[in-house]
């Protein structure tokens, strides 16, 4: 929070957050270091467009497991599905929905609990 309070005074970016500090968004991060992954923290880096979004995750090879948008639109969504794809995002949602997955969905693209279960077939 304080780098970026620091590069925002500099005159790059800017730094939001709540009276408490129980929230920080940071807009227009560094784009050659990963994001910081703190709790309660989220770094928006501005795109111009889906291929400018997949050279940038791809740089700093962050697995990515769902795209959020706002609002998605028919011309927009092919897009955004070839944006999710690229990543390895297995989900595409509305901002706010993103940490409310539908119980029907495959997390990471995998089934539910598949992983975690060991078949045995018994053959006669």
């Amino acid at each position: 929070r304080e780098l970026a309070a620091f590069r925002a005074a500099a005159g790059r970016g800017a730094v939001f957050t709540g009276a408490d500090l129980a929230w920080t968004l940071i807009l227009d991060p560094p784009t050659d270091e990963p994001p910081a992954f703190l709790p309660r923290t989220l770094a928006i880096t501005p795109v111009g467009d889906a291929a400018e979004a997949i050279e940038h995750a791809a740089a700093l090879h962050i697995p990515v497991e769902t795209v959020g948008v706002a609002p998605l639109q028919a011309p927009r969504a092919a897009a955004l599905q070839m944006l999710a794809a690229h990543v390895g995002a297995s989900r595409i949602c509305a901002l706010g929905a993103m940490q409310h997955p539908h119980l029907a969905s495959h997390h990471g693209a995998r089934p539910r609990v598949a992983d975690f279960v060991h078949w045995v077939d018994t053959e006669s």
